[in-house]
C-alpha cells in the first residue's frame, strides 16, 4: 500500500523527490533485521546488476538524472526484504546496502547531506545485517570518502576511516582501498603530511596485493586520482602532476566524468597553494565553464571551492579571475531536464 501510494504521488507531481526519499528510506529500514527469506521473480543477481547501473549512471550522467531512477527501485528492493517466502535474505541484505550506498551517494552530488548521512547510516545497517565483513568496510570506507565532499570536518572522514581500517582488521579486500585512500586524503587536507604520505605509500602497497574490484569501485585509475589529490595539497609538485597525467590517461575515452574533473581540478589547487593564484583560478573557471551545469555536481564544487581556499582572504579582491571564478562555483539548480 505504501509503495502504490508513493508511486502514484510521485507520478502526479504530488510529491516531491526529496519528500518521497525519506519514506523510501524508512521503509528499507523497517524490513532489514525482520527479513527471513527473498522475492520472487527478481534474483540476486538481478538485483546486483540493477546497483551496476545505477553506479555506472552516477559515473556518467547528472546526479539529478539518476536520482529519478533510483528511488522506484528503492522500494521494490524494500518489498522484496519483506516478502514472506524470501530464499536468501543475507543476499539481499548485502545487495540493500549497496543501494544505500548509491542512493547517499546520488543525494551527496546533489548537496542535500543531511539526508545523505542518513542513508550512509542505512547502508551500514543493511551491510552489518548480511554478516558481508567486505561489505561493511566498503561501506563505511566509502562514507570516509564522500565526507571529504561535505561540510563534515577532515578530522570526521579521518576518524571514519580508521574505523573502516579496524573493522577490516588483517583482512584485505578492495573495500578497504577506500578506507585507507580516505584516510590519506583526510590527513593531505589537515596539512599533516608525513601521516599523509605514509598512509599513501601503504596504499600503493595494498593495490599491489589486492585485486580492483568494479563492485566496489576502485579501477586502475583510483590510486592515481589519490596520489594526485594528496601531492595536491601536500609533497612534491612533480609528483603531483605525473599522478595527474597517469589518472587521466587512465580515464582518456571514457564516459565518466566526475573523476576526470576533479583530477583536473586538482591542478589548479596545487597552483593556488603555491602562490600561482590567478593560473590556478583561470585554469578552475575554463574547467567548469566547459562543463554543462547539469554535470556540476557538488562533489565537483567542493573541490571547485579548495582552489579558492588556498587564497588569503584578504586577497582575493584583487584577483582579476575572482568575480567570474564565484559565478563558476555557483551551485546550479538541480532538475530532470
Amino acid at each position: 500500500m505504501e509503495r502504490r501510494l508513493l508511486l502514484k504521488l510521485t507520478s502526479l507531481g504530488l510529491l516531491s523527490q526529496a519528500v518521497v526519499d525519506e519514506p523510501a528510506r524508512q521503509m528499507l529500514e523497517r524490513v532489514l533485521n525482520r527479513s527471513t527469506n527473498v522475492a520472487e521473480t527478481y534474483t540476486t543477481q538481478d538485483w546486483e546488476m540493477a546497483c551496476a547501473d545505477h553506479m555506472y549512471a552516477l559515473q556518467t550522467q547528472p546526479p539529478a538524472v539518476v536520482r529519478a531512477g533510483i528511488t522506484s527501485d528503492v522500494i521494490a528492493l524494500q518489498q522484496a526484504l519483506a516478502a514472506p517466502a524470501v530464499r536468501a535474505p543475507t543476499d539481499l541484505q548485502r545487495v540493500a546496502s549497496q543501494m544505500a550506498i548509491i542512493q547517499a551517494n546520488v543525494l551527496t552530488r546533489l548537496g542535500e547531506y543531511d539526508a545523505a548521512r542518513r542513508w550512509w547510516l542505512t547502508a551500514r545497517h543493511a551491510a552489518e545485517a548480511s554478516g558481508d565483513l567486505n561489505m561493511r568496510v566498503w561501506a563505511m570506507g566509502y562514507e570516509a570518502v564522500f565526507a571529504l565532499y561535505t561540510p563534515r570536518s577532515p578530522h570526521s572522514a579521518v576518524a571514519l576511516a580508521r574505523k573502516a581500517r579496524a573493522l577490516a582488521g588483517k583482512s584485505q579486500n578492495a573495500g578497504m582501498l577506500h578506507a585507507v585512500s580516505a584516510e590519506a586524503q583526510g590527513l593531505a587536507v589537515l596539512g599533516r603530511e608525513k601521516e599523509a604520505l605514509e598512509v599513501l605509500h601503504y596504499l600503493h602497497d595494498l593495490c599491489e596485493r589486492v585485486s580492483p574490484s568494479e563492485v566496489f569501485t576502485w579501477g586502475p585509475d583510483s590510486v592515481w586520482f589519490v596520489t594526485s589529490w594528496v601531492h595536491s595539497f601536500v609533497g612534491s609538485d612533480r609528483t603531483a602532476d605525473e599522478a595527474c597525467d597517469k589518472a587521466l590517461a587512465a580515464e582518456r575515452n571514457s564516459p565518466r566524468y566526475q573523476n576526470r574533473v576533479n583530477v583536473q581540478l586538482h591542478r589548479s589547487i596545487r597552483a593556488s597553494r603555491i602562490g600561482d593564484y590567478e593560473r590556478g583560478l583561470r585554469e578552475a573557471t575554463e574547467m567548469l565553464d566547459g562543463l554543462p551545469a547539469q554535470y556540476h555536481s557538488l562533489m565537483i564544487l567542493n573541490t571547485a571551492h579548495r582552489v579558492i581556499d588556498a587564497v588569503p582572504i584578504e586577497k582575493r579582491a584583487q584577483l582579476k579571475g575572482f568575480g567570474d571564478y564565484q559565478v563558476a562555483i555557483k551551485p546550479p539548480a538541480f532538475g530532470v531536464a
